[in-house]
């Protein structure tokens, strides 16, 4: 199964999109809201995860009672974030970088990850409603980058940011994760890296599900290429588990690209498979 169009740009085959929020990401100008020219201050900590592709969420003059989603004019930055020349010294910038943009995309086999993701920013439950946000407005709070003032965010007043930062002393940041190997941060690092040099893995590899039950794990499936098989178990629940399923084309003579605790073997019968996956864990078996 394979849902990609070949009609797609080459680059969105191996594209990796980090989704910015962009009242969120980093307030360059200290009024507590983050903006365009905060982005572009942060275009190297995005490449240095990986990802090449950009997708800024609404940025556009708004009412604001959709977080901007609510565009009243397609053609003019929204002024809270800065102006018409800001928006395109960011792609310019970027394009430098070799990163491309995505207002709105949605396609199937390509990675996005929301900023905040790769360190782990925890959701915010209880605060009030933010221009619509309702439930969301929790998981749309500032980007915690270091230990200083509002970690990092901005340097305006608590009272005046966008929305409340986690209160937890502890709350991961990008500072306190990024020289931590086993961290995180660096885990989704080594992850994109994985996928780009391995063809299965790219967008245009197909995709077939070989054990995948309502309300149970693991999940197991399989990514090919012209060249590659792999194959990808993934149990995020605590309790040791295991799953029977028949894999064609199977040998025990590939490698484990990544393995954190999955036994996998071959069971009696043509290509049979047995696999047995401890708790909050994921393998990555490739094989030609």
């Amino acid at each position: 199964m394979n849902s990609y169009n070949p009609k797609c740009p080459e680059w969105l085959n191996s594209a990796v999109f980090y989704q910015i929020y962009p009242q969120s990401f980093f307030d360059s100008n200290g009024d507590g809201i983050g903006d365009i020219s905060g982005i572009i201050r942060k275009l190297d900590y995005i490449q240095s995860l990986g990802c090449n592709a950009i997708w800024i969420n609404p940025c556009f003059v708004s009412p604001f009672r959709d977080a901007g989603y609510d565009i009243a004019d397609y053609y003019r930055v929204a002024p809270r974030y800065g102006t018409n020349t800001d928006l395109q010294s960011l792609f310019t910038e970027a394009k430098k970088g070799g990163s491309g943009f995505a207002f709105i995309l949605t396609m199937p086999g390509i990675p996005f990850i929301y900023y905040g993701d790769e360190i782990g920013i925890k959701y915010q439950p209880d605060l009030v409603s933010k221009e619509g946000g309702y439930d969301r407005t929790g998981s749309r709070t500032p980007m915690q980058w270091d230990s200083s003032i509002n970690a990092g965010f901005s340097t305006a007043q608590k009272e005046d940011l966008y929305l409340p930062l986690d209160p937890d002393p502890d709350r991961p940041t990008v500072e306190s994760q990024n020289s931590n190997r086993h961290s995180l941060l660096n885990k989704i690092r080594r992850l994109i890296s994985l996928r780009k040099e391995n063809p299965a893995l790219l967008a245009a590899g197909s995709f077939r599900p070989l054990f995948a039950r309502s309300k149970q794990y693991p999940f197991c499936y399989l990514r090919t290429s012209s060249d590659q098989k792999i194959l990808i178990c993934l149990n995020p629940a605590q309790d040791c588990v295991d799953a029977n399923f028949t894999l064609p084309g199977w040998t025990t003579a590939g490698k484990w690209l990544v393995n954190e605790g999955v036994h996998i073997k071959k069971e009696t019968g043509e290509f049979a498979v047995s696999v047995v996956t401890e708790g909050l864990s994921y393998g990555i078996y490739c094989w030609s």
